[in-house]
């Protein structure tokens, strides 16, 4: 059985990504794997060396508790759901969170990452201390949820690409998982004036995915973020998936341009980003 690894801060943005681990194990067949990673602060102890270890106690023994009250609290919205019946495992561990998921993820074998974000928007979110890291350091797939993103069935998933070989691989697995979920996927391809992919490869590519239910859009304009924004809000994306080498990409796309805050946060869908094979 595939498992999902869920990290969480304790905290409600975290509770509210937990829906979407839950209803992503149902579609997948998977368990989920609750991990909470903390860390124990460097003190000040001159003069008082012999308080140490009870401090350092009572910190882990904090940390355990908050984190049998928040496996508690998940169990009763898996139940509200009707979910009660996905197994969950859980893993307390001390140290650096990036170190913390790569152990967990070997140890179990993880297939899939979902973590809440606590950015109100895609720009907070994108750029946020753990979001990025976590990105370019794990070696699953990882979806981010934000931390407004109220659960709805994920229909329609968008995947950007450029023809390359490597965004085969990436696509299949998109496809894979729409197919399991009940979902199509729509492909864009902004042509602007540096375009080099033929008309011949774009029709090789549409015969490949034509029994997968992946529809390919291409669109002749030379301002590429402004066509993916328009593509996420006109064919109505539940969820974008990207490979995680774009993720400077995305720095560029939400953050340095000049995008209107309101703008910025109608994008309030779930990102799933997936490693690229070396």
């Amino acid at each position: 059985m595939s498992k999902i690894l869920f990290p969480t801060d304790l905290s409600e943005f975290a509770n509210n990504a937990f829906l979407y681990a839950l209803k992503m194990a149902n579609f997948l067949k998977s368990e989920i794997v609750v991990l909470h990673v903390y860390d124990i602060p460097a003190l000040n102890l001159e003069g008082n060396a012999a308080f140490a270890p009870e401090i350092y106690k009572t910190i882990e023994l904090n940390s355990f508790e908050s984190f049998r009250e928040t496996i508690a609290s998940l169990r009763d919205i898996a139940k509200k759901h009707n979910l009660e019946h996905i197994n969950l495992s859980h893993a307390l561990q001390q140290g650096s969170l990036i170190q913390s998921i790569n152990k967990v993820v070997a140890l179990e074998k993880i297939n899939l990452i979902v973590m809440g974000t606590s950015g109100a928007d895609w720009t907070e979110r994108i750029m946020g201390s753990n979001t990025i890291a976590v990105m370019n350091a794990v070696p699953v797939k990882l979806l981010t949820i934000p931390n407004h993103c109220t659960f709805k069935k994920i229909q329609t998933i968008g995947f950007t690409t450029k023809f390359r070989d490597k965004d085969k691989r990436a696509l299949d697995e998109v496809s894979k998982i729409a197919k399991k979920i009940g979902a199509n996927v729509k492909c864009l391809y902004v042509k602007n004036k540096s375009s080099d992919v033929t008309e011949e490869t774009i029709d090789k590519w549409r015969e490949k995915y034509a029994k997968k239910n992946v529809q390919f859009v291409v669109v002749p304009h030379d301002d590429v973020k402004e066509s993916i924004f328009d593509f996420l809000h006109f064919n109505h994306i539940d969820l974008l998936a990207m490979l995680s080498y774009k993720s400077s990409f995305l720095s560029d796309v939400f953050i340095k341009r000049n995008l209107t805050k309101d703008v910025v946060s109608a994008i309030n869908i779930p990102l799933l980003a997936i490693k690229e094979l070396k």
